[in-house]
């Protein structure tokens, strides 16, 4: 029985935000499945769902879904639980309703703009031990990534797994060589061996389906490789995957910077004619360090708009003395997986953050550019003639000539480095830290903190929700 309210192939944003790539499934035997992958942009969760059609409730106008949700190691969230979806038809498209122990997310919304996530393989959250748990990130032979987790009790298996260049897509035909897919096993009483059906979903274009037998091999030890054997139907692709661990010593994280808050102390500009006053405006660039010694990634490109008393992004007629916690436009963040590297000791820079701030009124759109390739160039020098890391000086504006409108629109450069022994001293005190930035020129005074949380590596025993 077929529901006729929701689209086969479709996507959904949720309420709490993330993505969720829908698809409605109908057997032979007259059954109705309703199958998703959702994830959010900030890592929070990654999750897939199975659930059945039921029959509607007498006078009820709504079909009425009964499943399962589960957590994987795409995400920081690591739950699982049942879910009940009740799908809703308005003016502008079907509402799926969910209600269900410990999923957060109640509302999914069609809609037909979105800005997918791209497919980069990522560092798992958690993963298993590699021998009786096969929790974690595998690679197939078909280039794709599969985020798997086994339930510890069931011996249950599920995975999302991405081509390397899914797109999403909701119409059919589109880049047929790229997919995205969910497997979800039977429950076993054989760790090794696996059964159950498969399923494209809309992140990608190919719609196939069908069934898989797996047979894991090897262990997770050292000198062994574990491997994932695959028999199938319906046009799958991969016909093994192989496990990418790592490591789970206590001394690997995963640090994750954002920007909680804006303090206006002071400002030097009264507003105007238009209302015009005080518009910090800060770049930032994240930087991560290999072993200091080895290799710098490039910066990546992070805009802040803080603008002042006129500005809808953070409050008009901002005052002095005001604090503006989470400010809609502060959302750059970064995740930056850490493991301890040879060549470095404790006390090694292993993550930089480097702020600049500007009157964005003067600020050229320029600008950004030639400084983030000086911090580069500043830092890839200290490098290669063996001096100890120092991001201030690397950061500093002296090789870069602005014109600026006013002696003040210039407001200056911050910048702070964690090092392996400050990312653990965060872990071991509760695995947050504020670091407040603070910005003073010609009488304007402005504060903007970062707040660090460290999260180690999680064991693959899925059984709370990490928020």
């Amino acid at each position: 029985m077929a529901s006729s309210l929701i689209p086969v192939w479709q996507v959904f944003q949720g309420d709490l935000g993330g993505t969720y790539y829908v698809r409605q499934i109908d057997r032979s035997d007259g059954s109705s499945e309703l199958w998703w992958y959702g994830e959010s942009p900030g890592g929070e969760f990654a999750n897939v769902f199975k659930g059945t059609l039921e029959h509607r409730r007498a006078g009820a106008v709504n079909d009425i879904w009964n499943g399962e949700f589960q957590d994987l190691p795409k995400g920081r969230a690591c739950s699982r639980g049942e879910l009940t979806v009740e799908t809703m038809s308005t003016p502008t498209g079907v509402v799926l309703l969910l209600s269900g122990s410990s999923f957060g997310t109640s509302r999914l919304t069609q809609t037909t703009s979105f800005i997918p996530l791209p497919p980069i393989p990522i560092t798992p959250f958690y993963q298993g031990n590699g021998d009786t748990n096969i929790t974690g990130v595998w690679r197939g032979d078909d280039n794709g990534t599969y985020y798997i987790n086994q339930d510890p009790v069931t011996n249950r298996v599920v995975w999302f797994g991405e081509h390397p260049q899914a797109e999403a897509v909701t119409e059919p035909g589109a880049v047929p060589e790229r997919w995205s897919n969910i497997f979800i096993s039977e429950d076993s009483n054989n760790a090794g061996r696996f059964h159950g059906p498969w399923v494209d979903v809309p992140k990608a274009a190919l719609r196939n389906q069908g069934h898989l037998n797996l047979l894991v091999t090897g262990t997770g030890g050292p000198s062994s490789i574990r491997r994932i054997s695959i028999e199938q139907t319906g046009g799958f692709g991969g016909t093994e995957l192989v496990f990418q661990p790592v490591s789970t010593d206590t001394d690997s994280a995963t640090v994750q910077i954002t920007w909680t808050s804006f303090e206006l102390v002071s400002r030097n500009e009264t507003a105007r004619r238009l209302g015009r006053g005080d518009e910090p405006f800060f770049d930032i660039v994240f930087t991560k360090f290999d072993g200091s010694t080895v290799r710098l990634e490039p910066p990546i490109q992070v805009e802040v708009m803080s603008s002042g008393s006129r500005s809808s992004r953070l409050g008009k007629n901002m005052q002095p003395g005001d604090i503006i916690a989470d400010p809609p436009q502060l959302e750059a963040s970064e995740e930056l997986d850490v493991l301890p590297v040879e060549g470095g000791t404790e006390d090694t820079p292993l993550i930089g953050v480097s702020v600049t701030g500007w009157e964005e009124d003067n600020k050229r759109t320029s600008g950004y550019e030639p400084w983030a390739g000086s911090v580069t160039r500043g830092l890839m020098r200290q490098i290669s003639n063996g001096d100890a890391i120092d991001l201030q000086r690397a950061s500093a504006l002296r090789s870069i000539t602005y014109r600026w409108g006013n002696q003040d629109d210039w407001i200056g450069v911050q910048v702070f480095t964690l090092s392996m022994r400050e990312i653990r001293d965060i872990r071991n005190s509760g695995g947050t830290r504020d670091f407040p930035l603070t910005f003073i020129r010609e009488g304007a005074h402005y504060i903007l903190t970062a707040q660090v949380n460290v999260n180690p590596v999680l064991d693959g025993d899925c059984t709370v929700r990490r928020q």
